[in-house]
């Protein structure tokens, strides 16, 4: 996320020219890449993408609110020019990145009995941020029933072939974690003892789990509670969360767990060996 000063303060055209921005000789040089190391700076480049995206959408919102209609116009068509670039540089639709788990968390809402007004209204919105960048605790305390819909994903664990990684997947020893009074807590001692070994796998491992329950590791199917780090979940009442899938015997079922709530035996971790 940008921070403050990072963010666009006025409407004039300089918070358009940041540092997050993809120069066209970025784009050139990208390019040229062989794919192997296309793979190695896709990460940056989505980074930079959300923080970029970020920024526009502020400076529209000011513009908007201002009533300067040709800036509204400006900002919007360097928006989509920005989009078609990353589209061209990523070879898919940048947009596929926000959309993708949109049916999907509609159908958990559903399912978990939210209003379906509120579900149609839901500003889905994904933010890109690596674990160990997140602050765990100003999570906790941002509750915001009006941003219903925003979810986190690991940059690190998108577009991976989950069925090949199979034997990938590592739980650690629930007692590394008794000491754990919260969720939060958990989160924590996994950025500060398994992040260097281990990624955190998020939403997109949670779908596939649903999804798919013949390819994933028979040992996840004992019952117990299955948590993907990897992503937060803002829930209809504004906190959030920790997505988690349990293994009933012959299907999964699908939760989340605010940051603030007690940790308990029945929880586990899901990481992914690098």
């Amino acid at each position: 996320m940008p921070t403050p000063e990072q963010q666009p303060t006025s409407l004039d055209p300089s918070p358009l020219e940041s540092e997050f921005s993809l120069t066209k000789q970025e784009l050139d040089q990208f390019r040229k890449l062989p794919k192997t190391e296309q793979e190695k700076q896709k990460k940056e480049m989505l980074v930079r993408l959300q923080q970029r995206q970020e920024a526009l959408e502020q400076a529209i919102q000011e513009a908007i609110q201002t009533g300067k209609s040709d800036e509204v116009k400006r900002l919007v068509d360097q928006q989509q020019r920005e989009v078609s670039d990353l589209e061209s540089l990523l070879g898919g639709d940048p947009e596929a990145l926000r959309t993708e788990f949109t049916s999907f968390l509609r159908e958990t809402w559903k399912i978990w009995g939210v209003d379906e007004e509120k579900i149609k209204n839901a500003q889905i919105r994904a933010e890109i941020i690596t674990p160990s960048d997140e602050d765990y605790a100003s999570r906790k305390a941002d509750i915001d029933e009006e941003k219903f819909g925003q979810f986190t994903l690991n940059p690190d664990t998108q577009g991976l072939d989950w069925e090949t990684l199979k034997d990938k997947i590592f739980i650690p020893d629930p007692k590394e974690f008794e000491d754990c009074s919260t969720v939060q807590a958990v989160a924590e001692r996994l950025i500060e003892k398994y992040s260097h070994k281990y990624k955190l796998p998020g939403l997109e491992y949670w779908k596939f789990m649903l999804e798919n329950p013949d390819k994933v590791p028979d040992q996840l199917k004992d019952g117990n509670y299955y948590f993907n780090f990897g992503s937060l979940v803002r829930s209809s009442v504004g906190s959030w969360g920790v997505p988690y899938a349990g293994w009933d015997g012959s299907k999964w079922y699908r939760d989340a767990y605010w940051l603030d709530g007690d940790w308990d035996s029945p929880g586990r971790v899901v990481l992914l060996e690098i």
